[in-house]
């Protein structure tokens, strides 16, 4: 009779399968859609490790994680292949007082380390501070010693004249968001030769002699400036504060539409809620007017304080802003006027969170409801979009 302890001291030790391959492991980790997932992927081999990194490093957004940050910069600089893994970077920064030396000096050097960042928010903490009042004019250095390439940039954060050295280098720049005026833009220093789309919160910064596709700035009683672009504007969100009683969503959208009749693009948004809760005023336009947009594909509308909407023509209609239903009717409406709409969103919070997402595959053709919660404006709006996205809903909304 054999023992049990031969039998298994005579079993045939147990042998690693074949090693994945790279190309296989990447492709997994690409169908991982969440941060947890790919984590657990770092723990199964070094191969898998490799890929998930790469995912994980692509697109970090330290904005509300004041601490990660700073994991994040000592990670980076300690390991320069994880400084190449990342794409896009979005930071919030203290400001120029509350920012030490050696903090600075800690991130200014991780972000030397990302060579292939191509995409950078620098936002400012808090509201009213000293960087909200003036800019930081101190750690400029941060971004001068950088050798990136970017294609966006927003700027909430430097002076603008003390990261000159970086502007010289960004000769791949196409985006560029700025709360004050851009040096670099002054056509006479023949700086940023790439720049196509442009958001600031005042009209009165957007630059002469340039040939801009993309504007997103906020609602003045002069949309003037705007007339310099028309040869080659196509997307342009207007945001302004809350209502303004002087100069209505309906008078913005017959201004724009005489001005720049080219849009492809077009988004008018009502950012917060009037002061005067008893005041709702009713937005209207003409059938007329709508038809002045004669290449128009997508329309962003959102709405804070309009009870109703009229659409004028031979015989007015008038939409009641109260449900999905009629915010639904008018969106109906609007790509009814204007049949080379491929999308509508409509976003009304007056009653509530009443939405209405309309498509269709292709102008005149049937016009379909996309059920789901209200994503963010984001989602919708085409000034950050790569020029060779249509209509976003399909690519970045999931509806639960």
């Amino acid at each position: 009779m054999v023992k049990k302890s031969t039998v298994r001291a005579h079993r045939p030790k147990a042998t690693l399968s074949a090693p994945i391959p790279p190309e296989i492991c990447a492709i997994i980790c690409d169908m991982v859609a969440d941060r947890r997932g790919l984590l657990i992927l770092c723990r199964m081999s070094s191969t898998f490790r490799a890929q998930a990194q790469r995912l994980l490093y692509h697109s970090i957004d330290l904005s509300d994680q004041p601490i990660r940050k700073y994991v994040w910069a000592a990670a980076v600089s300690k390991h320069a292949y994880l400084a190449e893994f990342v794409h896009s970077l979005v930071l919030r920064l203290p400001d120029m007082v509350s920012l030490e030396a050696s903090t600075a000096n800690k991130l200014g050097r991780a972000l030397s380390k990302c060579v292939n960042l191509k995409e950078l928010r620098i936002l400012a903490e808090g509201t009213g501070s000293v960087v909200a009042a003036g800019h930081n004019s101190f750690y400029g250095w941060m971004l001068n010693k950088c050798s990136f390439r970017l294609t966006h940039f927003e700027n909430q954060y430097f002076d603008d004249t003390i990261i000159r050295d970086f502007w010289r280098k960004q000769s791949e720049l196409l985006v560029v968001s700025s709360e004050h005026n851009v040096c670099a833009m002054d056509p006479d220093l023949g700086l940023l030769p790439q720049v196509i789309a442009f958001n600031t919160n005042h009209m009165g910064n957007l630059p002469v002699e340039r040939p801009l596709q993309r504007i997103e700035t906020r609602v003045c009683n002069n949309l003037n400036p705007l007339k310099q672009y028309e040869a080659t504007l196509t997307t342009l969100n207007l945001t302004q504060i809350w209502i303004n009683r002087d100069f209505p969503i309906g008078a913005v959208i017959k201004v724009v539409a005489e001005t720049l009749p080219n849009l492809v693009h077009l988004g008018i948004i009502e950012e917060d809620r009037c002061r005067d809760n008893t005041y709702h005023p009713t937005g209207a336009t003409s059938k007329a007017i709508l038809q002045k947009f004669t290449k128009l594909q997508t329309f962003l509308l959102q709405l804070q304080d309009t009870w109703r909407f009229v659409i004028q023509g031979a015989s007015d209609t008038q939409h009641a802003l109260t449900s999905p239903t009629t915010v639904c009717d008018l969106g109906r409406e609007i790509m009814t006027v204007c049949p080379t709409l491929r999308q509508t969103a409509i976003h009304v919070k007056i009653f509530g969170m009443d939405v209405c997402v309309l498509t269709r595959p292709q102008p005149g053709g049937t016009i379909r409801e996309v059920p789901g919660p209200w994503p963010g404006i984001g989602v919708f709006s085409m000034f950050w979009k790569p020029a060779n996205i249509l209509l976003p809903v399909h690519q970045d909304w999931n509806p639960r």
